[in-house]
């Protein structure tokens, strides 16, 4: 098994912690993701999302603006620090078989 590659990306936005859980957990995935970040292709859409996103043990379906797709089960919800989720079953292009990514957003001052 390959080691794990660790990607890290941090942006300042002046807002309230509160506000900015508040407001990201629920926003769209092809808002956030409306471009490429590093192998991943932008989001074109979500299939089989329940209709309020953001309780531990959800799933969604994530297609790419390249046809790709990908299984999203959100995995942590700590209310407004962080949030996090697993992607897996990962049909992208740039992807190798059997590659799964565990992701946290985290909201806030660094610990």
């Amino acid at each position: 098994m390959a080691d794990p590659v660790v990607l890290r990306q941090e942006r300042a936005i002046p807002v309230e912690v509160e506000r900015a859980f508040r407001e990201t957990l629920p926003t769209p995935l092809a808002t956030i993701f409306s471009r490429r970040y590093v192998a991943l292709p932008p989001v074109r859409e979500v299939r089989d999302q329940p209709a309020v996103w953001g309780q531990v043990g959800q799933t969604r379906t994530v297609v790419t603006a390249d046809g790709g797709t990908m299984r999203e089960q959100l995995t942590d919800v700590d209310p407004p620090h962080a949030f996090g989720y697993h992607l897996s079953h990962i049909r992208v292009f740039a992807f190798q078989r059997g590659v799964t990514v565990a992701n946290r957003f985290q909201l806030g001052l660094p610990a």
